[in-house]
């Protein structure tokens, strides 16, 4: 008896992605049962080190830096909102790459109308925010001199 493999569309201009069972913890590990040692050898190990990856020096010294030169009411919102985004967005990238096994950038490439127009958007995205910011210091600097 053939298993009939099951899909499921998402999006345009990329094949179906195919739907099966999530492996156990021990199956992707190899290991007999998870206990103590392999949680912290195969889950919270590897877990500190992305965490320390994702955060950044944005969140713990520009953000603070920040508030103190310019106040709370001044630009705190910003940088709490910021973190507050940050965290919901990773999370739910984290989320789908575990659900579907592709990174969250080829699901991007899913969503109408297709990756012809997300790719060179995301792209100019990306640029434009480091050419905006540097253009803000600049224009900032330059008023500063009148």
């Amino acid at each position: 008896m053939t298993e009939v493999q099951r899909t499921y569309p998402l999006g345009v201009s990329r094949p179906d992605l195919a739907v099966a069972d999530l492996p156990t913890p021990e199956e992707v590990f190899k290991v007999r049962r998870i206990g103590p040692r392999e949680l912290v050898a195969y889950a919270i190990g590897p877990s500190l080190i992305a965490l320390g990856v994702s955060i950044g020096s944005g969140e713990w010294l520009l953000g603070p830096q920040a508030v103190g030169q310019y106040g709370f009411i001044g630009v705190g919102w910003v940088i709490l909102i910021s973190a507050v985004l940050q965290t919901f967005y990773n999370v739910e990238c984290s989320r789908y790459i575990v659900a579907t096994g592709e990174t969250n950038t080829v699901g991007w490439g899913r969503v109408p109308p297709g990756r012809l127009f997300w790719v060179p958007t995301s792209a100019f995205i990306v640029i434009f925010a480091f050419i905006a910011g540097g253009w803000a210091a600049r224009q900032g600097r330059a008023c500063s001199r009148w």
